[in-house]
């Protein structure tokens, strides 16, 4: 019996296997895509380009050019309104709100709607060891543009916010400290976008995904995260697009065992034909880290000399090298600084009251 059995279970073995497939034909090999020319292209200042732009795309210019724009409202063109209970898009209750498709007698054209809201809060006492601390929020959302003789002054369509808190101690004069963050998701282009317009490095203007966020005083970091595309202009004649999340600290701002000579993250730029090129330095994250081990690499913290892996289309620049920056211009050349009390001051009444 334990023979017939075990030659019937090799029988039924047998029987379940499965007949050999015939070879599939993948055709020939894909070939490898050739590497773009990159030989008139210094890295360090494209990338360094690419950072002070980055500096300049925030919440302020966004406001600015709302209010250099507001300035050539006039009575009934466009109208202006308080948000309702619910507000609007993107829009709170009690928030001011431009709304109109509209020409005024100076020719000024008006279209879509276009909401702001700011605050500010003070606490605490300057003659105390905690200080005195500054508060102040302001958001512009929705979708407006602002002609003159056929031309945009002013072209929003998005949102963007910033907040910022500065602290200030008589009993210890020589203790200051404000950070300041921003965000902006949207579209901003015409002549009064404060520079958005005027900057050689963005004639016309920009479309963003972009935060920012920043400390002073005591100890200066700047961390920037997010992208943005050009419609019209190219970055070093070449760039049309970047890609950017990374730490960099400051004066004071890096610890023991911090490095002060590069950024935690990576930069990437975009030409006109898609192609990425991403340095990379410092891990940002934990994981970030765990996956450079993981690779192999040991000690991927203890790297800290200003230069970082170039990687074209993902894979390893080793024909190129690593490209080595000094990052000390990030706050010393148009240091990035919180906004005066003052910006934060935009009420529909003071509005109003300056329409002829």
């Amino acid at each position: 019996m334990r023979c017939l059995a075990t030659t019937l279970g090799a029988c039924l073995l047998v029987g379940c296997q499965a007949e050999e497939a015939p070879p599939v034909d993948v055709g020939a090999p894909v070939e490898t895509l050739p590497l773009p020319d990159v030989s008139g292209i210094d890295f360090a200042v494209a990338f360094k380009e690419q950072l002070q732009l980055a500096k300049t795309v925030h919440t302020g210019r966004v406001w600015a050019g709302m209010v250099a724009s507001l300035e050539r409202a006039q009575q009934g063109c466009p109208d202006f309104y308080l948000a309702g209970e619910g507000g609007g898009e993107g829009m709170a209750a009690g928030d001011a709100v431009w709304q109109d498709d509209c020409t005024t007698q100076g020719g000024t054209g008006w279209s879509g709607s276009v909401g702001w809201s700011s605050a500010l809060r003070l606490t605490g006492a300057s003659d105390t060891p905690e200080g005195q601390t500054l508060d102040a929020t302001r958001t512009v959302s929705g979708g407006g543009t602002v002609t003159a003789g056929g031309e945009a002054i002013w072209l929003f369509d998005g949102e963007a916010t910033d907040a910022t808190a500065s602290t200030v101690s008589t009993v210890d004069p020589g203790y200051a400290r404000w950070t300041w963050s921003s965000t902006v998701r949207g579209t901003l282009a015409g002549s009064a976008a404060d520079g958005a317009a005027a900057d050689p490095r963005a004639p016309g203007g920009w479309r963003t995904d972009l935060s920012v966020y920043a400390t002073g005083g005591d100890a200066s970091l700047l961390e920037l995260r997010g992208n943005l595309y050009l419609p019209d202009g190219l970055m070093m004649e070449r760039f049309d697009s970047f890609e950017i999340d990374a730490s960099f600290p400051g004066p004071g701002a890096a610890g023991p065992e911090d490095c002060a000579l590069e950024p935690k993250g990576w930069l990437g730029l975009r030409d006109q034909n898609a192609w990425w090129y991403d340095v990379v330095f410092l891990p940002r994250y934990d994981d970030d880290l765990s996956d450079v081990q993981d690779s192999g690499v040991e000690n991927a913290r203890s790297v800290c000399d200003g230069c970082g892996t170039l990687y074209l289309r993902g894979v390893e620049a080793v024909e190129i090298g690593q490209v080595c920056m000094d990052f000390g211009f990030l706050f010393t050349e148009e240091p990035v600084a919180p906004p005066v009390t003052a910006d934060y001051v935009l009420s529909l009444h003071q509005i109003l009251s300056e329409v002829p």
